[in-house]
């Protein structure tokens, strides 16, 4: 389904809406602490979203977040910043996966 239409992409235009002004303030403050500045900040910046991306992205797929978004293979972003990190000549290094979250309460 495109982006823009059907209700996949009224959910993703309410929610962009949604969350507009917490993320423009988010990026004023990013763009304050000198993350955009120069190389070694931006460098700074990918490293720690990528840090993120790839914990959120592994507690996702540990839940079955496909089951439920069937195009989620093309939202992981982790690739696409790691990308960016060799564009900028800059290594990666994942940090430890966190523990697995459990997918059915134990049994008593």
């Amino acid at each position: 389904m495109d982006r823009g239409t059907g209700c996949a992409g009224h959910r993703r235009a309410h929610l962009g809406h949604a969350t507009a002004a917490p993320h423009r303030g988010r990026e004023a403050r990013l763009e304050a602490a000198g993350c955009f500045d120069n190389r070694d900040g931006y460098t700074r910046y990918l490293h720690a979203i990528a840090l993120l991306y790839a914990a959120l992205k592994g507690m996702l797929d540990d839940v079955g977040a496909g089951r439920w978004l069937p195009d989620w293979p093309r939202r992981r972003k982790a690739g696409l910043i790691r990308v960016d990190l060799r564009a900028l000549f800059a290594a990666w290094a994942p940090a430890p996966r966190p523990h697995a979250l459990p997918t059915a309460a134990p049994s008593p």
